[in-house]
């Protein structure tokens, strides 16, 4: 099979703990279920987790890194991947599996396509994956820029101030140390300060223009909110393009909802309120609202008297009237990019984007439960249920709770009881416990803590209990094994629930992978993964 063989999914076992590999058009499982978590595949390789560390194997499910380093600093790119060593250290990896340098302490930049890395303590430099250096040492700071830059800092003639200059990746200087601040790459363009002036440079590091504003945002969308020096306590504000023109003047009240180009439109103020102004400097929607939202999809959410909301369009026509009460910003909601929904007189009113109302909902609570089925939570007199896309009701109100665990999974409350159903409402595990919870990672490794008569259970995504609920307390997995307590004593069990140390201690420390320090009746050993104990040799 081929390395970049796109038919290949991440599978997890039936007792949903481990993971495995299954080549899709053969069905064959071509990696055991091996992996507490298999992350999504990049440019043919993907990440892996064991016992809380991680490490990467290829599509073929050949282990190219063990799983043995505390996090991955990044992704694979361009044939490279980082890994973090516990806290701070890294260590740098080709897609063989092999080490290309010395552990990193304290990198500031890491470019794998181009094969470049800055770190240091105290002194900063840049290094290429020959272990070359490219920068010297001797900088105060030293980071790299997506675009091919570094960006490094000397001291200044007072030794107590750093000043900046600019590197290509092959050590050439582009700006000489003359900058207090030089930011990333926006929109093509970052900002640099100069002698106390903000002004642009572009990607080739060319200093385009200075300015005498106080202040410039960063750019967006090619456009950057830019703020006058205060004169008489005020400041104003306006918008330039990437070649430093004022295409909004900096005329307009610095306010705390100022918005720069959202499809064209960008908030303003003036006289305390707010309107629109398009790229060309000309108001579209006249200074008459407290309050406003930037546009997306071509409408903006607008309040009038800080008490009631609306929508408008693009030509500042109110498509839903301002006559909904806010409600602290909770009602007239945006849902699943598609529709608004709006309380009014006890009644939930359905609009599309373009202001249309298509139904109402007669619920005491509406919002937004599944994102990936564009399904909404609704309740009345105590029991809730969902609504598909088209608002049909498709989960029974009926339930006293509902909660997505898994991703196809959720927790339901009935008669003071959970159980878990699927997206359809069909029941997947009776309604026993009396609680449930995430555990280790959230919901995300596919297990849940559950409680019932006082004791505590762990169960998988298809609702089976996989360690019994029989526990005062199930600690974290830690090298394959999570510390239990059972009246007040502490062992250890595996994720199959099989309990391989006996909870017959008064103490216990994690499982480091080799042993684990325990202390019975006032001593304190250490025992192996079988709960043998060691015999330590003086």
């Amino acid at each position: 099979m081929a390395l970049n063989n796109p038919f290949v999914i991440a599978e997890q076992d039936p007792d949903g703990v481990f993971w495995g590999l299954r080549e899709t058009l053969s069905s064959k499982l071509i990696l055991g279920y091996t992996y507490q978590n298999i992350w999504e595949f990049r440019d043919g390789f993907a990440i892996v987790q064991l016992n809380g560390k991680f490490g990467l194997i290829d599509k073929t499910g050949k282990e190219i890194i063990e799983p043995a380093y505390s996090y991955p600093k990044t992704g694979m790119k361009c044939g490279f991947i980082a890994f973090e060593i516990g806290y701070g250290p890294t260590l740098i990896f080709d897609s063989t599996g092999k080490s290309l340098m010395p552990m990193v302490y304290g990198m500031t930049g890491f470019l794998p396509c181009e094969e470049r890395v800055t770190y240091g303590h105290y002194k900063y430099g840049m290094l290429n994956f020959n272990r070359d250096t490219i920068l010297p040492f001797k900088f105060k700071s030293a980071y790299l820029f997506p675009e091919g830059f570094c960006a490094a800092s000397l001291a200044d003639q007072t030794g107590y101030n750093s000043l900046y200059g600019l590197y290509d990746l092959d050590g050439n200087q582009i700006l000489p140390h003359v900058f207090e601040y030089v930011d990333g790459f926006y929109s093509g363009r970052a900002i640099v300060k100069k002698n106390g002036k903000y002004g642009i440079i572009d990607e080739t590091g060319k200093e385009l223009f200075y300015t005498n504003y106080g202040r410039i945002d960063r750019f967006y969308n090619d456009y950057a909110i830019v703020y006058t020096k205060p004169e008489n306590g005020e400041i104003k504000v306006g918008i330039i393009d990437k070649n430093g023109h004022e295409v909004v003047p900096a005329i307009y009240q610095w306010f705390e909802r100022v918005y720069n180009f959202s499809e064209g439109m960008a908030a303003m103020a003036q006289n305390n309120k707010y309107g629109f102004v398009d790229t060309s400097g000309t108001v579209v929607v006249p200074f008459k609202y407290d309050r406003v939202e930037s546009f997306i999809s071509g409408i903006a959410k607008v309040w009038v008297g800080w008490r009631y909301v609306g929508y408008i369009n693009r030509k500042g026509e109110e498509i839903i009237s301002p006559d909904f009460e806010a409600r602290d910003q909770a009602n007239l909601r945006r849902y699943h990019n598609k529709y608004i929904i709006g309380l009014k007189d006890s009644i939930y009113h359905v609009f599309d984007y373009s202001g249309k109302e298509i139904t109402s909902l007669n619920y005491e609570r509406v919002g937004e439960f599944d994102t990936n089925d564009k399904s909404f939570l609704v309740s009345t007199n105590g029991k809730c249920g969902t609504l598909d896309s088209n608002f049909q009701v498709k989960i029974p109100i009926e339930y006293e709770s509902l909660e997505i665990i898994f991703p196809d999974r959720i927790a339901a409350g009935k008669n003071n009881k959970i159980g878990i159903i699927d997206r359809e409402g069909k029941v997947i595990s009776s309604f026993i416990f009396d609680w449930i919870a995430p555990f280790q990672d959230g919901y995300k490794n596919g297990l849940a803590l559950v409680g019932t008569a006082g004791k505590t259970g762990l169960i998988n995504g298809y609702g089976n209990l996989i360690i019994p609920a029989e526990y005062d307390e199930i600690g974290e997995f830690s090298n394959g094994l999570a510390i239990v307590r059972k009246n007040d004593k502490y062992g250890f069990a595996n994720p199959k629930g099989r309990e391989i140390v006996p909870t017959i201690y008064d103490k216990i420390e994690p499982f480091n992978g080799f042993s684990a320090e325990v202390t019975l009746k006032g001593e304190t050993y250490l025992i192996d993964g079988s709960g043998h104990r060691i015999i330590e040799e003086y």
